[in-house]
């Protein structure tokens, strides 16, 4: 990996793409607070996974499809062996935020495609200091193809549509590290 940088972009071309993804903002915060409806549009789509033991347990969704052991990592004063919530939260954004790429990408020159993108997403868990806990997330974003201040420009407008980055915004601070093949 070369070009490491900390996101930072500006300018008026990068300033239009993220104006024109507002309104993809908008509507992705419509749907994950439940008000789709308000727009008029309905749920794209829903899944539910059943937890029980916590984290020691075990997880099934509805469709069997994801079906798991938990333990409580061996850091934490637990037995490991198993996935723990996360590592599921981790992996769940590191996809989430590679189709987001893709996405604000599809109608531009630099179109970037499954074989031009990798993401790496790690999830810290931190005390909060009032008996409870928080996520620390940082994300390594790689882009094949581009140079350094347009891969800036687009994990900036992928940040601004991602689902995952919209339900934590305001509540987990996301660290970005850039890098460019």
């Amino acid at each position: 990996m070369s070009g490491e940088r900390t996101l930072h972009v500006e300018g008026s071309h990068a300033e239009k793409i993220i104006g024109n993804y507002l309104v993809c903002n908008q509507i992705v915060q419509y749907m994950y607070l439940g008000r789709a409806e308000e727009l008029g549009m309905s749920q794209l789509y829903s899944t539910r996974v059943h937890a029980h033991g916590g984290r020691s347990g075990a997880i099934k969704s509805e469709d069997g499809i994801l079906d798991l052991p938990l333990a409580l990592p061996k850091e934490l004063g637990g037995k490991g062996g198993a996935t723990n919530p996360e590592q599921l939260f981790a992996a769940g954004y590191a996809a989430c935020f590679e189709n987001a790429v893709i996405h604000v990408t599809r109608g531009q020159a630099d179109k970037v495609t499954d074989d031009d993108i990798e993401v790496s997403c790690e999830v810290g868990l931190l005390p909060n200091g009032q008996g409870g806990f928080n996520l620390a997330v940082s994300l390594d974003v790689e882009i094949a193809g581009v140079d350094q201040s347009k891969a800036e420009e687009i994990v900036k407008a992928a940040h601004a549509v991602c689902p995952y980055s919209n339900a934590i915004r305001g509540n987990i601070e996301v660290k970005f590290r850039i890098f460019t093949q």
